[in-house]
């Protein structure tokens, strides 16, 4: 037998996660948090406290929530909030890079929200991370309820928060705002914002919904960036490693303010050459 030890199998040792992007540093994960930090413009190392109104807030939810598998005890998000027609909606985390199938046949457009804040301040145990090991995804949190928990100073200057809108045809409408209640169903609620495009036909402010994990969900929390990035390095979810969802959204922001740096050049270049 010239082939004594037969092997049918054509790679001996197959690595089911050849093709998985290596885990980053606990170093690089820090500083992607230090880096959407700066892109936001707000201070480091404020301690939060929990005030009287978030308490009592938390204390009324906490009745509508499964804390066994962290969400909401419906399966989704509660839909407390009228929606605005025409319907636009304001991506500031995974919307930016994963949106929804549906859309596809949205006309999207980069813009802005003041006043609010993105922070990793969400636990996640349904798409980052697991109940015995919970990850982090990104909240936009109001400067407001920011300041209430000494999370920000009052002189400081209100927030500005860029994204993804889209916007939504009727005919969809309910069916996208069906999925999103699910997707979101870890904490989020809805809300009203108003954004300002930079991009696309109009430069008019439009009212948006926003998915918030609002300071009154039972899975706010604020940590310091050190606690943040431990967790990131180590929770995976049902979504995939908490890491690669820092890092998505890390590379859709330095792209975003890449293309914006670079058509605020070209439109000054143009504007000094006439």
């Amino acid at each position: 037998n010239p082939n004594p030890n037969p092997n049918p199998n054509p790679n001996p040792n197959p690595n089911p996660n050849a093709d998985a992007k290596p885990k980053p540093s606990m170093r690089r994960l820090l500083s992607l948090l230090l880096l959407l930090r700066a892109t936001e413009g707000f201070r480091v190392g404020l301690r939060a406290r929990a005030s009287v109104r978030v308490r009592a807030g938390l204390v009324r939810r906490m009745a509508e929530w499964d804390a066994e598998n962290g969400v909401w005890a419906s399966g989704k998000v509660p839909d407390d909030i009228e929606v605005p027609s025409p319907l636009y909606i304001f991506g500031y985390g995974s919307l930016c890079w994963k949106p929804q199938p549906e859309f596809e046949d949205c006309d999207s457009f980069v813009g802005y929200i003041s006043g609010w804040q993105r922070r990793f301040a969400q636990r996640s145990l349904d798409h980052r991370g697991t109940p015995e090991r919970p990850g982090w995804t990104v909240t936009c949190v109001s400067d407001e309820d920011l300041t209430s928990l000494g999370a920000r100073r009052e002189s400081d200057a209100p927030t500005t928060t860029h994204g993804v809108i889209y916007h939504v045809p009727d005919d969809i409408a309910a069916q996208v705002l069906e999925e999103l209640d699910v997707r979101e169903k870890g904490g989020y609620t809805r809300a009203l914002v108003e954004v300002t495009p930079m991009s696309g036909d109009t430069t008019a402010p439009v009212k948006a919904l926003l998915y918030t994990g609002a300071v009154t969900n039972p899975l706010f929390e604020l940590q310091d960036e050190v606690a943040v990035a431990a967790d990131i390095n180590e929770a995976v979810g049902p979504s995939g490693p908490n890491y690669e969802y820092l890092a998505n959204l890390a590379n859709f922001l330095v792209s975003l303010f890449l293309s914006l740096s670079l058509s605020l050049s070209l439109s000054l270049s143009l504007s000094l050459s006439l």
